[in-house]
């Protein structure tokens, strides 16, 4: 018995040196890839939303509505701004009393957090964002990149596009 149980140890320290040796030339291979810009896609209600009312001032900027948590108090009007409606043709506009605008097309802070206090509740990709640019090739608004839209829409909708 005592001379079946050397053979164990060995094993175990050759099957040991073989795995740290295959991971390690598999991590050298990944960190030697071509690296590729991030497109961050959020899903509905991913990005932020800014209203104006039509009857402001022009130096009147938006403000965020979407997501403000603040404004969740007042169901009523956030419906009333976010509503759509449709004419004869089935065509989808905003409503006519609010300019709705979704922005920060390529920029990564809209769709990273929702809310602009930076608040837990209100991060997307915020933690992945930061995670991303600890490698040096990964810069928000250049390699980074968010795509924020009218997820009130259809994806057709919310861009040009046609149909065949």
């Amino acid at each position: 018995m005592r001379g079946s149980s050397k053979p164990v140890p060995v094993l175990g320290v050759y099957l040991t040196l073989c795995v740290c040796t295959t991971l390690g030339a598999v991590i050298r291979e990944k960190e030697n890839l071509p690296k590729n810009p991030v497109i961050l896609i959020p899903g509905d209600g991913g990005n932020r939303i800014y209203a104006r009312p039509r009857d402001a001032p022009a130096n009147q900027s938006a403000k965020l509505i979407w997501l403000d948590l603040r404004d969740f108090f007042a169901l009523d009007l956030i419906t009333e701004i976010l509503s759509l409606h449709y004419d004869d043709q089935l065509i989808s506009h905003d409503s006519d009393r609010y300019e709705i605008t979704f922005p920060g097309w390529g920029d990564t802070e809209t769709v990273s957090t929702l809310d602009s206090n930076e608040l837990i509740f209100g991060r997307l990709y915020y933690d992945m964002v930061k995670d991303l640019k600890r490698d040096p090739y990964f810069v928000s608004n250049r390699s980074i990149r968010g795509a924020p839209y009218d997820f009130r829409r259809a994806p057709c909708k919310s861009v040009s596009c046609s149909v065949t």
